[in-house]
């Protein structure tokens, strides 16, 4: 039998996600959050929520330095905000130091394993339109 999962959100679809694949939690973070590693290379933060909820979450892209290009990328990055996001569950964050983009999408308190392993591959899905866009791949 596998051992309970003891860091990370307190959401027992992530722990049962987690286990059914043989994820280990990794160093217990200071925000209480997961790191999933993707792919080998697409890493997805699970932070806990209100109420038992989660939120994915994962870098868009680093904005340039040079203020007039990342004013561009803000202005392309709302432009198609404004378009995709209409409808889907995913918000499109600036980071609060203002240097990158970032993919958050909510996971509810009471979604099982299926469920979390639905709205991983959902997410990273819209994360990797989102950095094409974005110019990132």
């Amino acid at each position: 039998m596998k051992s309970p999962i003891t860091r990370g959100p307190s959401h027992r679809g992530l722990h049962a996600f987690m286990a059914e694949r043989d994820i280990a939690p990794g160093e217990e973070r200071p925000d209480g959050a997961a790191v999933l590693v993707c792919d080998e290379r697409i890493r997805v933060f699970v932070h806990p929520a209100a109420q038992g909820s989660l939120v994915l979450e994962a870098r868009v892209m680093e904005l340039p330095v040079d203020t007039r290009r990342a004013d561009a990328a803000l202005r392309n990055a709302l432009a198609l905000a404004g378009e995709r996001l209409v409808d889907a569950p995913e918000a499109l964050v600036l980071t609060p130091d203002g240097r990158e983009l970032q993919l958050q999408w909510p996971v509810n308190a009471d979604d099982d394993a299926r469920a979390v392993a639905a709205a991983l591959e959902e997410f990273l899905n819209a994360l990797g339109d989102w950095r094409r866009a974005m110019g990132e791949l």
